[in-house]
């Protein structure tokens, strides 16, 4: 009885190697196997028992390119994400406000807006003077128009008659016109001043 059992775990065994062993070469043999690598994928080839053989072709359909996120955009080269590098910056930056290294001068409201005089944020967070690019998204035909209206007589009360106001408009399909510009800001006051102009536009959606 004991000896009947033992044939019959064998034969379950050997059943099962078998089921394994044909299972492999199907997903091995020449029911087009296809072995990805970087770089060119190919497939098995037709004649080879194994599917490993020489005669393997590539796919043209099936490229695989391997993608690196450089300084020059998409390509080779170093990785520059700079996760930990912004997470210092952020806590740089929570360490000075707990100090109170951004705060108003005494007596000024701690207010980003409310006090035209007293800009704290910006003064803390920028060196002028700065670069400073406007962006603006509206509707209407004359949107970038009235864009330019509002912020030219404060630039022009900054830096003379003379100053030279470029923009940039780009449709934004049917409806809206995305407007921008870079403008060279001298002080905090400057840059409040042109961002309250920019509200005041008719027919704005948002800005930054």
């Amino acid at each position: 009885m004991l000896a009947r059992g033992w044939v019959v775990i064998l034969a379950l065994l050997i059943h099962y190697c078998n089921y394994c062993d044909s299972y492999t070469q199907f997903r091995l043999g020449r029911h087009a196997l296809e072995r990805r690598k970087w770089g060119t994928p190919v497939l098995a080839g037709k004649n080879d028992e194994n599917g490993l053989g020489d005669d393997v072709v590539p796919d043209p359909e099936r490229n695989c390119k391997k993608v690196e996120f450089t300084n020059e955009g998409i390509g080779g080269g170093e990785d520059t994400r700079k996760g930990p590098e912004d997470l210092t910056d952020r806590f740089k930056y929570s360490v000075n406000a707990l100090m109170g290294l951004y705060d108003p001068p005494d007596g000024a409201t701690d207010n980003e807006q409310s006090n035209k005089d007293s800009f704290a944020i910006s003064n803390a967070l920028l060196k002028f003077p700065v670069e400073v690019e406007f962006v603006a998204v509206g509707v209407g035909e004359n949107f970038s128009s009235l864009c330019v209206d509002a912020m030219r007589p404060l630039l022009l009360s900054v830096y003379g008659k003379d100053y030279d106001f470029e923009y940039e408009e780009v449709p934004r399909g049917a409806k809206y016109t995305k407007f921008k510009t870079k403008q060279r800001i001298e002080n905090a006051e400057v840059l409040g001043r042109l961002y309250a102009a920019l509200d005041s536009v008719e027919g704005l959606k948002f800005k930054y």
